[in-house]
């Protein structure tokens, strides 16, 4: 009985599994047609990462993860699609390691990005900080004391 159990739910597992993958794909109507709003929503939104503005697919978390882990073997850069500099990377072990501890900092610090010029997937987890400027133009207005 507990067999059979068990190979249901794996079953079920596996139904579910593969209904997410059926569900996501397209699922969403063009950016073009809809309101400000809902693009800056979008942009936003953690679920709905294949439909920003200026990104390819790249992921800041598996870059920096490549770069820590195996970026002596160019598996960042390859990742990246930088070829050349991923084979180059390869052959000298990661130029004796000087040039994994650069490429890790370059990458971490979004100074390398993806080759295409896109920019890199980043979950978003809530607000951040802006810089504020003050110019000529811009209104101060003096605080009254009670």
């Amino acid at each position: 009985m507990a067999a059979r159990s068990g190979a249901a739910e794996a079953l079920v597992l596996l139904f579910l599994w593969f209904a997410a993958l059926e569900g996501g794909a397209g699922s969403e109507p063009p950016l073009n047609s809809m309101s400000a709003s809902t693009k800056y929503y979008l942009q936003r939104s953690p679920w709905h990462r294949e439909s920003l503005y200026g990104t390819n697919g790249y992921s800041y978390k598996v870059a920096v993860a490549l770069s820590l882990f195996l970026g002596w073997l160019g598996a960042d850069r390859f990742y990246l699609g930088y070829p050349a500099l991923g084979l180059l990377k390869f052959c000298t072990v990661g130029f004796c390691g000087i040039g994994s501890l650069i490429d890790f900092i370059l990458i971490s610090m979004q100074i390398v990005g993806p080759s295409d010029g896109s920019s890199y997937i980043i979950d978003y987890y809530g607000a951040r900080l802006t810089r504020l400027t003050i110019t000529n133009a811009t209104f101060r207005k003096m605080q009254t004391y009670p």
